[in-house]
């Protein structure tokens, strides 16, 4: 995939996605603790999770194909056992239909709050929609962190695909 040029604002809003993601988590535990009353509470938690897509999104679109300094700052001293440890999470990533799940689950609850359901149906679609981004969150943001390590990223120029040109005599003497 193609990337396109570093855009530093979206660069620096990408590092706020697990505080973007906790905030909208708060407020729609928030919401599901009033019982879902329509209102004020309700706004914030819809308008919650809608700014917390921001920096998802700027995450996504800014680090998924390149590492940035801060990011290279806070990579493990031994990433092969990380890489272990992460492996699963790592794999997920990769995944697309993990992708379509997230969004099909999104929709799903989105559909739900809009029908009028009874307040069970809700409560699990706000329940299963959490964990569903809960393990997105989780996977893209270590997978950031392991990138250069990941078994399954190809990364171009670089690694086994290296060209290493043949030694030349004449300058080595």
């Amino acid at each position: 995939m193609p990337q396109g040029p570093e855009i530093p604002w979206m660069m620096a809003l990408g590092h706020y996605m697990p505080h973007a993601y906790a905030a909208a988590v708060a407020a729609s535990v928030a919401w599901d603790a009033a019982g879902q009353p329509h209102g004020w509470l309700s706004s914030v938690s819809h308008w919650a999770w809608w700014l917390a897509f921001v920096p998802m999104a700027a995450h996504l679109i800014q680090h998924m194909h390149r590492l940035c300094a801060r990011c290279a700052a806070h990579t493990p001293l031994d990433p092969e056992k990380e890489v272990r440890r992460w492996r699963p999470a790592l794999r997920l990533c990769h995944v697309e239909a993990f992708y379509l799940i997230w969004l099909g689950v999104i929709g799903l609850q989105a559909l739900a709050d809009e029908t009028g359901s009874p307040g069970t149906l809700r409560y699990a679609g706000d329940a299963a929609a959490t964990l569903v981004l809960l393990a997105f969150v989780v996977c893209v943001w270590r997978h950031n962190l392991l990138q250069p390590w990941c078994p399954w990223c190809n990364w171009p120029k670089g690694g086994e695909h290296e060209a290493v040109p043949d030694p030349d005599p004449a300058v080595s003497l």
